[in-house]
């Protein structure tokens, strides 16, 4: 996954620099070409049509935002002249992409049937424990893969990627939680469906997606 900069002023250019060094791929374009340039020659990819890419609009043109939308853009900075205004702001974006960076990772599944498969963990919805097999749900109703593997260590593996143990039976994404019903001790997908909830993790799980949602 790429993270695209349009805008390559004092703010623009070391963020993208930044995440060069940290090893992302980065795509970028300004009107200026000469900072193009200096980024591409830092590892950077020229062009704001890549796909499969988190654009970051940075600008101190308020009446571009609008304009932005086009591009679907994960946030849109706009220069403030108070400081603690923009730190605020830069660490608020600095959250977004941390999180949205977090499940590009990919896992390779492996079973008899289906042989090798990659996966985003940003599609797993949930993760199920049946008898000696796990099985991984995902979003857009697409075909579920069964592993053999166990729980407790998915469980701990998969913990800094926003997943949580909500069951003994079941892993969730807390990109894809609604809410947790105390009272039914269930977990509220946002799609509407439900998983059960042990009265064990309700505190656990009730901290985690409010930590979550507090980094959105």
């Amino acid at each position: 996954m790429k993270v695209g900069f349009i805008g390559l002023g004092i703010m623009g250019k070391p963020m993208a620099k930044n995440l060069l060094k940290a090893g992302h791929q980065v795509c970028v374009n300004d009107f200026h070409k000469e900072a193009v340039e200096e980024l591409v020659a830092a590892g950077a990819t020229a062009g704001a049509n890549n796909a499969n890419c988190f654009v970051i609009f940075v600008t101190s043109h308020q009446e571009l935002v609008y304009d932005s939308f086009n591009f679907r853009p994960l946030n849109f900075i706009c220069k403030d002249p108070d400081a603690d205004v923009m730190k605020d702001r830069l660490h608020m974006v600095a959250g977004q992409l941390t999180d949205a960076l977090k499940q590009e990772k990919t896992v390779v599944l492996e079973n008899r049937e289906q042989g090798r498969i990659s996966v985003k963990l940003r599609d797993v919805t949930y993760i199920e424990s049946n008898s000696h097999s796990i099985i991984y749900h995902f979003a857009n109703n697409k075909d579920t893969i069964a592993v053999r593997d166990s729980i407790g260590e998915i469980e701990e593996a998969y913990r800094k990627f926003d997943f949580i143990r909500v069951h003994k039976k079941y892993i969730v994404n807390l990109k894809y939680v609604f809410n947790v019903s105390r009272s039914n001790e269930t977990v509220i997908f946002k799609s509407g469906s439900e998983l059960p909830m042990s009265r064990g993790y309700k505190n656990a799980v009730d901290d985690a997606l409010t930590e979550y949602l507090r980094r959105k």
